[in-house]
This record gives C-alpha cells, sequence and structure tokens, in this order.
C-alpha cells in the first residue's frame, strides 16, 4: 500500500543542529498512537502518525523558526529570475497589443516615438520592459555559461562581468528613452 502522508518517523534524531534531547528507543514509538492504538500491520509505517513524529515536529519547528538563512547571490539571481520573468509577461504582452495589433508595425515612425516618450509613463513603461527583459535574458546566459565555467572564480567574475553588462545597457537605454524625447520636444 502507498503511503499518501508526508509524515516522517525516525528511530534516531535526525542529524543536525535542531535535535534537543536523543529519542527513545524505536521499538517503543514506531507502531503506537498517542492514544495507545495500534497500527494496522499492512500499514507502512510513515503512513501511521505516532507521537513520536509530532514531538520532534514541534520540537524542531520552533528551534528552525529562529534560524534566517543569509541570501546569497545565487539565491537572489533565483528569486530575480522567477520575479522578472512574472512581471515580463503582461509587460510583453501589453507591448505586442499596442505595438503590432493596435498600432500597427507600418504606422511606426520616428515621430510616433518621439510622441510615444513624451508621456512619461510610456518612458517608464519601456525602460521597465527594457530592463526586465534584458535582466531576464541575462541571467539565463549566465546560467548556461556555468555550465563551461566550473571554478567558483570564473563564476564569480562572469556573474560580474554579466551584472556590469546588464547595468551598462540598461543604463544606456533608459538615457535614449529619456533624452530622445526631450530632444525632440525642445
Amino acid at each position: 500500500m502507498a503511503c499518501a502522508s508526508s509524515t516522517r518517523t525516525w528511530s534516531s534524531p535526525p542529524p543536525g543542529r535542531y535535535t534537543r534531547s536523543a529519542a527513545p528507543p524505536a521499538s517503543r514509538w514506531s507502531s503506537v498512537f498517542s492514544s495507545g492504538c495500534r497500527r494496522p500491520t499492512s500499514w507502512p509505517a510513515a503512513c501511521w502518525p505516532t507521537s513520536r513524529s509530532r514531538a520532534m515536529t514541534t520540537a524542531t519547528t520552533s528551534a528552525r523558526a529562529n534560524v534566517k538563512p543569509t541570501p546569497t547571490y545565487e539565491t537572489i539571481a533565483w528569486k530575480w529570475m522567477r520575479y522578472s520573468g512574472v512581471l515580463l509577461i503582461p509587460l510583453v504582452w501589453i507591448h505586442v497589443l499596442i505595438q503590432d495589433v493596435l498600432v500597427g508595425v507600418h504606422a511606426i515612425d520616428l515621430n510616433y516615438v518621439v510622441e510615444r516618450w513624451a508621456n512619461i509613463g510610456w518612458q517608464i513603461y519601456d525602460i521597465l520592459l527594457l530592463a526586465f527583459t534584458f535582466a531576464h535574458g541575462m541571467n539565463g546566459l549566465r546560467q548556461v555559461a556555468f555550465d563551461f565555467f566550473q571554478t567558483d572564480k570564473a563564476r564569480r567574475n562572469l556573474s560580474w562581468i554579466l551584472f556590469i553588462g546588464w547595468l551598462v545597457i540598461s543604463f544606456i537605454g533608459a538615457a535614449a528613452i529619456l533624452g530622445a524625447a526631450a530632444k525632440h520636444l525642445a
């Protein structure tokens, strides 16, 4: 019979720093409920909760609640990839809907772009679209390049080079968006 529960019992405490005391002998806890009921012999032990598993859950939960892992660069990059991906979905589809469907690609010329970038809302929108798209792509490139760069030093240098490249290109793009409208409106 397959176990549908993720309850886990240990004959000895789990390794690590969260152990508070030595575990009782396994024979005392392996098949007895807190009320004294015995589990059916056809059920796997992991499917039948024991007072031992409940005790370990409360002991480890209270000890883990105070542990705050320090975010690493990899954690931040992983989260950024997810956040930028979620934000890109509406940004890109709104862009496609407006530029390709409503306006049409044949009607887009320099005057249209200048008029559009005269509005601060469109400037912010296009800067966000540029920054999120390019960051998402650079992080994907970084992950692919990690397959070829095996040492920590090479990976760290690559990460910094790509990050600085992203900043420079995003800054140049933002300056072009902000400066183009100001130049043509003056």
